[in-house]
């Protein structure tokens, strides 16, 4: 079923929108990594809304919530 989410999410036009109208909140009960800005999309009153993270921050599927976004500067050893 995740997979299936995912996929949906994945191949929808809206994401660059941060368009979360999708969203079949009677299907799904958790939180949806969504957009290219690091936010995500939560059924509120059974009506899909996204959400930003801020300023460097990014939603975090492992933690389902909003988190430091990873470094895209390369670590020297």
């Amino acid at each position: 079923l995740l997979t299936a989410l995912v996929f949906i999410a994945g191949s929808s036009n809206s994401a660059v929108s941060n368009d979360c109208s999708y969203v079949d909140c009677d299907a799904i009960n958790f939180k949806l990594p969504h957009g290219v800005e690091g936010g995500y999309c939560e059924c509120v009153n059974g009506t899909g809304q996204y959400f930003t993270c801020g300023d460097g921050k990014a939603f975090s599927v492992r933690k389902m919530a909003c988190a430091e976004a990873p470094s895209t500067t390369p670590r020297l050893e």
